[in-house]
């Protein structure tokens, strides 16, 4: 099933969640971005541009998707920052003198903006490479398997509605897999949750059954496969 980043906000949430892929993706766009205080910015100006779109453009998705794009890294830069803002990278951006507040995207919300644009070129090309580097990155860092990829969760209890939940949301993102009596539970991924399945906390299926202790389990789930 096609993933249709501009239609899925969970699609959309699974993506921008995904610490692993996120620095792969970044370095194969080759945005520039700006340095300031402790972030990687644009400006609304930088994106319009980057896209290849009107600024106005960028402020109809501001104004339709002010949450999401909110809780993603978009920010309002004001008083004594924006001026230090401004003195900074006077040569780089172009802001009314007057101006009392200027809005900032940072990669995160950057990508969020791809992922909204339905009249940019650009951006459909952003979000079939960031498709393609998603898949590559899961498959990669599971071995090219994500059959057991719920089980890396050693620690998940059986309460039935947090597992369906946790199941439902997982697949969607790591195993492309949607049902109908699924969707009631469908929740995106949480950048912790893909640290600890395909990042630096994850563990190896693998590794996990080797144990003395699940080698009943393992022998279980063996017999069932041959059936």
């Amino acid at each position: 099933m096609a993933k249709d980043l501009t239609t899925s906000a969970i699609e959309r949430q699974n993506v921008l969640n995904n610490t692993v892929a996120l620095p792969r993706i970044q370095e194969a766009l080759d945005v520039k971005l700006l340095e300031f205080e402790g972030r990687y910015v644009l400006t609304k100006q930088m994106v319009a541009d980057y896209y290849g779109v009107d600024e106005r453009t960028i402020e109809r998705l501001l104004v339709a998707n002010d949450e999401e794009l909110k809780h993603n890294g978009y920010f309002l830069c004001k008083g004594k920052a924006l001026k230090d803002f401004k003195l900074r990278f006077a040569s780089d951006i172009n802001v009314a003198h007057k101006a009392v507040s200027l809005g900032l995207f940072d990669f995160r919300s950057f990508l969020n903006i791809g992922m909204l644009l339905t009249e940019s070129e650009k951006a459909k090309y952003v979000r079939s490479r960031i498709l393609d580097i998603v898949i590559s990155t899961i498959n990669e860092k599971t071995g090219g398997g994500t059959k057991y990829i719920n089980r890396r969760d050693v620690l998940m209890e059986p309460i039935i509605y947090d597992a369906r939940q946790k199941m439902a949301s997982r697949d969607l993102a790591f195993r492309d897999v949607f049902h109908g009596n699924i969707a009631e539970y469908l929740k995106a991924v949480t950048p912790e949750e893909f640290d600890k399945f395909i990042g630096s906390k994850s563990l190896d299926f693998d590794a996990i059954m080797a144990l003395p202790e699940n080698q009943e389990v393992l022998r279980i789930l063996k017999q069932a496969e041959d059936e």
